[in-house]
């Protein structure tokens, strides 16, 4: 039993979480910016803020949620850190040297986009079909029938780890829904250094986001 989940996204798939984790938490809350969202529609606790600056509020009272849930179509992870690094007054700019340095090792195979403007990429074994429904991760892909390196395995070999800030592992807490440990978010706000690379993999996808800090003392 979770004491508290916080959705990030009040879309479908935020209304999928809430509905797979309704049974299993104490308290959950959707938060997102759109006031017209499907949430919105429904009778649930939806709070209409940015989601990375109402966690961000959250974490400064200490009140920490078991889980966060990605559901929005950005790096949620990375705005999560990039307002807090603002708040601190830090300038923050895209890191593009070492987004291109990991986009070389990377297979092509996986790349589903590589945004260079915005430095973030967004990785995928699934470039070419889609998941079916409440997909649970195994060592075979259902679809390829090929085996399958986790995500996260994969990039901690190929990226050296200097490059990375925290990469967070989304795991798996109900049909299809992957998960971010609050806790965890909470205790790597407080560790800054000069490179950040940040995101979040499940088995087998994910997105990463490269940024640097100028003025670090």
């Amino acid at each position: 039993m979770y004491n508290f989940v916080v959705i990030a996204g009040g879309g479908r798939f935020g209304i999928k979480a809430y509905n797979e984790l309704y049974s299993l938490s104490k308290k959950i809350i959707i938060i997102d910016k759109d006031p017209n969202c499907i949430a919105s529609k429904m009778k649930l606790e939806l709070i209409i803020e940015d989601a990375s600056k109402y966690i961000n509020e959250l974490l400064e009272k200490n009140i920490i949620p078991d889980l966060i849930i990605p559901a929005i179509p950005e790096n949620l992870i990375a705005k999560i850190f990039l307002y807090y690094f603002n708040k601190l007054g830090l300038i923050i700019e895209n890191d593009i040297e070492n987004f291109n340095i990991v986009l070389s090792r990377i297979s092509k195979d996986i790349i589903i986009k590589a945004d260079e403007k915005n430095t973030t990429m967004i990785l995928s074994y699934a470039k070419d079909f889609l998941c079916p429904d409440n997909c649970i991760p195994k060592d075979i892909c259902p679809i390829t029938k090929k085996k399958i390196i986790p995500l996260y395995d994969y990039i901690n070999k190929v990226i050296n780890n200097k490059l990375i800030k925290k990469i967070f592992i989304s795991k798996i807490v109900a049909n299809s829904i992957g998960a971010i440990n609050g806790k965890e978010v909470y205790e790597e706000l407080k560790k800054i250094g000069d490179n950040l690379c940040l995101g979040t993999l499940c088995e087998c996808h994910g997105i990463i986001s490269f940024f640097k800090i100028k003025n670090l003392k």
